[in-house]
Formats: structure tokens, C-alpha cells, sequence
């Protein structure tokens, strides 16, 4: 009885307190943030890819085009749709509560009073409404995580449009960088068997060692065997952006680009305080816990009565023309009260597993938020040393290119022997080599800043689809 006391002392709280929350002040455990972020950045202008389509600040028609395809036949994206879809229809279904069910009934037969009687027809029509009235808000709570579900699917779709299209990016932008090497290499080819027609000429004419004609195409053959293995992972990196945009692999047109563009404008990441609002991954985690919230003030209320209110009207005739006249009208009206007395403690375990999980969700919406600034923390601090490594290896590809040049005219003048040449050729090739890796490293550190930072322009993307959808 104490215990019966207790309960409901607490629910009549819960019920003067109305809209407050159990996860108010646990949620609030994740303020107090700085001003900015560690890595911030203060060159160049507001990030605007945080409110528009990221990808089209690069200016490439392509890549417009390959993101538009991943959002309308992305595998992935579908099953996020058909997820929303479900949490819309549970949403409907628990919206459902708010109105009485209805039933309607109609028989007929025949009945015989005593035993060699003669049997009589019967006819009979009614129906009958019940209804829960919701003393506890169990229904209206019921209702209400439902519809927090429903919002926080939807914050899953958008953060799958913001990881796809990055992922589109990135795909895209690794088979440039793959093209570009290709390209790269065989130019290098081209020059290293120039040089080996040059030291064989130089053989000929009795001025230059067999040894230098060896280790002239030892070079030629190293540079040879990386091109099979480029045009391997070139094939590879196209597969996998094909799976991405729905094509399947071997049967797409990514274009013949091989350009890497420039990044040069560096975007200022904002304050940590708009990270959440802009992250539909932390909206998405915050909103279960609320869901989460309203689930454990199902499991309270479930321990306590319910009400149920029901009525039924009909009438029953041994004539189908007299069903409906007013002497054969029957209708009763009942209120029944159902209270759990002995459940093994069932109730109440289920209230104990709901605040279980809610405390799960609590500590993953912490981790959410922080992974969060983490992640743009270190984006910020990735674009700074690429930005920082892409200009030494720029210089550095002009110094070795300009050894190259000097060695090579000093064995041609006899000046030195052929290693040095030997020596640059394969310095150059490297450092050539490294300015298009770091190059897309750039490009990947802007798309990951990007993604980390979240935005504002997917709903824009899940309105056109559902005004398509409709049209068709």
C-alpha cells in the first residue's frame, strides 16, 4: 500500500508539472563550450557551404551532376526514405488513439426457444465505440514518441545526404587524382625513355659505360611497372563511385576529366554553439532522448488504472423491415476501470529497463555532441597542415625539377657521371607524385570540413523529392 502511495504522489507530480522533462537538466551537461574552435580560421569568408550545396563552390559541372544522381538512385538514401516512411506510418498509427474505435456488427440467423418449436428468423445490427479516456497522458505520451521518432528519422536522412554527397566527392575526386597519375606517369615514361635513347646514343659512341644504359632503363622499367597498378585502382575507384551513384560497376559515364581543381579560400568554421544546430546527427540523437523521455512516462502510467469508456447501439428483429423500428433498439453505455493488482513486477521492471536505456541515450547524445566538435576540430587542423605540406611540395617539386635539368646537362657536358641523373629522375617523379596526392588531400580536407560542419541545405534536397514524388 505504501508503495501504491508512492506511485501516486509521483504521477500526481509528473501531472502538476505537465511539459517538464526528465532529460532537461541531463542534456544541459554538454554546454559551457569556447567562444571558437581551437583550429579556427580566420582568413577568407563565412563557411557558406553550411547553408548551401557545399560541392558546387568547385565550379565542376560533373561533379553537380554525379551528386544529383547519388540523391535520387543512392541504395542507401532509398532504405533511409523507406525508414522515414516507417516512422511516419507508427507516427499515424499512434496518432490513431486520439479518436474511438468503432465497430459495427450485423447477423442473421434462425432460433428455436424450445425443443419441438418451430425455429424463427433473427436479424440482428449494432455498433459499438470504445474509447480510453487518457487520465495518465499514457496515449498523448505514446503519441508524442512517436512523433519524436518520426523527426529524428528524418534527421537521419539528412545526415545520410550530407555523408553521401560527401562521399560522391570524395570517390570523384580519388578517380581525378588516380587520372591525373596515370597521366603523369606516362609523360614520366616518355621522358625516361628519351633519357635511355639518350645515354644508349652516348654508349654508341663509346663516351658513356654499359652501366649507364642499365641503370638508365632500371629507371624506365620501375616507372613502367607503376602504371598497371594505377589503371587497377583506377578501375576500382570507378566501381565504387558507380555503386554510390545506383549504376552498376563497369557500366557508367564519369566523364574524362583529370584536373584536380585549386582550393585556395580557407572558411571560417563558426562558433561551437552553432554546431548543434546545424548537425542533424546530434538533432537526430537528441530528439530519441526525448523519445526515449516520453516512453518512460508510458511505462509510469501503465501502473496505474485505465479507463475505458464504451457504448453499443443496435437493434435486433426477426423481421429485416421492423430491424430499425424504435421498440427493437437496444444500447448500453459502460465505463470499466482495469488496475494491475499482482504482475510479478513486471511494471515496474519495464519502467527500471526504460530509464536504463534513456540513461544509454543520454551518455550517446554526449558522445554525439562531442564527436561533433571533434570532428570539426580536427578538419580544421587537417586543412592547416595540408595547406602547409602542399606548399613545401610544391617547392619541393621545382627544386628536384630543376636538379633533374642541371644533372642531366652536366652528363651530357661530361661534367659527372650518370647517378646524379639516376638519382633526380627518381627524386622528381616522387615529388611530382606527392603534389597530386597532397593536392586531393586538400580537396578531401575541404569536403571533410564540409560534412563535419553539417548545414542547413538538405531540406531543401527531401522537399524537391517529395514534390517529385508527387508529380509522378
Amino acid at each position: 500500500m505504501k508503495s501504491f502511495i508512492t506511485n501516486i504522489c509521483w504521477l500526481s507530480m509528473v501531472l502538476l508539472l505537465g511539459g517538464c522533462s526528465l532529460h532537461a537538466d541531463q542534456a544541459q551537461k554538454v554546454t559551457g563550450f569556447a567562444e571558437t574552435f581551437a583550429g579556427d580560421y580566420r582568413r577568407g569568408e563565412p563557411a557558406s557551404f553550411t547553408t548551401q550545396r557545399w560541392w558546387e563552390m568547385y565550379g565542376d559541372d560533373k561533379l553537380n551532376s554525379l551528386i544529383r544522381r547519388g540523391f535520387s538512385e543512392n541504395l542507401d538514401l532509398e532504405m533511409a526514405w523507406a525508414r522515414l516512411q516507417q516512422a511516419q506510418a507508427l507516427e499515424r498509427v499512434a496518432g490513431a488513439n486520439k479518436n474511438p474505435d468503432i465497430n459495427g456488427s450485423a447477423g442473421t440467423g434462425r432460433s428455436q426457444s424450445m425443443p419441438n418449436s418451430s425455429s424463427y428468423p433473427t436479424h440482428q445490427l449494432s455498433v459499438a465505440a470504445s474509447y480510453e479516456l487518457d487520465v495518465w497522458q499514457k496515449l498523448a505520451n505514446k503519441r508524442q514518441s512517436a512523433s519524436l521518432l518520426r523527426l529524428a528519422s528524418e534527421n537521419d536522412v539528412k545526415a545520410l545526404y550530407i555523408s553521401l554527397s560527401a562521399e560522391i566527392a570524395e570517390a570523384y575526386y580519388l578517380v581525378l587524382e588516380l587520372r591525373a597519375k596515370i597521366d603523369l606517369t606516362v609523360q614520366m615514361i616518355e621522358s625516361f625513355d628519351k633519357t635511355v635513347s639518350l645515354v644508349r646514343l652516348r654508349y654508341d659512341r663509346g663516351v658513356a659505360p654499359s652501366l649507364d644504359v642499365y641503370q638508365a632503363k632500371q629507371n624506365l622499367l620501375r616507372i613502367r611497372a607503376d602504371l598497371p597498378v594505377l589503371e587497377g585502382d583506377l578501375v576500382a575507384a570507378e566501381n565504387s563511385l558507380a555503386i554510390l551513384l545506383g549504376f552498376r560497376p563497369g557500366e557508367h559515364d564519369l566523364g574524362l576529366l583529370t584536373g584536380l581543381p585549386e582550393i585556395e579560400t580557407t572558411y571560417v568554421a563558426g562558433l561551437p554553439s552553432e554546431l548543434l544546430a546545424r548537425r542533424p546527427d546530434v538533432e537526430g540523437s537528441f530528439l530519441r532522448l526525448q523519445a526515449m523521455d516520453a516512453d518512460i512516462a508510458v511505462a509510469i502510467a501503465a501502473r496505474f488504472p485505465s479507463f475505458n469508456l464504451s457504448a453499443d447501439y443496435g437493434s435486433s428483429s426477426s423481421s429485416l423491415q421492423h430491424l430499425l423500428q424504435n421498440p427493437n433498439v437496444f444500447w448500453n453505455l459502460l465505463v470499466a476501470v482495469s488496475a494491475p493488482l499482482i504482475d510479478g513486477g513486471s511494471r515496474k521492471a519495464d519502467v527500471e529497463h526504460r530509464q536504463a536505456r534513456f540513461r544509454e541515450q543520454l551518455a550517446r547524445y554526449h558522445q554525439t555532441v562531442l564527436r561533433a566538435f571533434g570532428d570539426v576540430e580536427d578538419s580544421l587542423a587537417r586543412e592547416q597542415g595540408v595547406d602547409g605540406q602542399y606548399v613545401q611540395l610544391k617547392t619541393y617539386a621545382d627544386v628536384t625539377g630543376a636538379t633533374l635539368r642541371l644533372s642531366l646537362q652536366r652528363y651530357q657536358q661530361g661534367l659527372d657521371t650518370f647517378l646524379p641523373v639516376l638519382t633526380a629522375q627518381v627524386s622528381h617523379a616522387q615529388a611530382l607524385m606527392a603534389v597530386v596526392t597532397v593536392r586531393r588531400k586538400k580537396i578531401s580536407s575541404r569536403i571533410q570540413l564540409a560534412r563535419a560542419l553539417g548545414g542547413r541545405w538538405m531540406a531543401a534536397e527531401m522537399d524537391a523529392l517529395r514534390i517529385g514524388e508527387r508529380q509522378k
